[in-house]
């Protein structure tokens, strides 16, 4: 798995209000690309991390 970006984006909830979150881009073992929002108090680099693998474990198995 590898993190290919981390960029600051809006996201409207469905109330309507704005919210800016992190979008994390990633790439699988196997290849897949995926993106996941992470909201700005849990941007740590270790937590990121944590997600990002345990997001890529499921996709990856997914393909099996």
């Amino acid at each position: 798995m590898k993190i290919t970006g981390i960029r600051k984006r809006p996201k409207i909830l469905p109330d309507g209000r704005f919210v800016e979150v992190y979008q994390v881009s990633i790439v699988t073992a196997k290849g897949i690309e995926d993106t996941f929002d992470i909201e700005e108090k849990d941007l740590d680099p270790d937590k990121v991390r944590k997600m990002a693998m345990e997001k890529a474990k499921i996709l990856d198995a997914i393909v099996d």
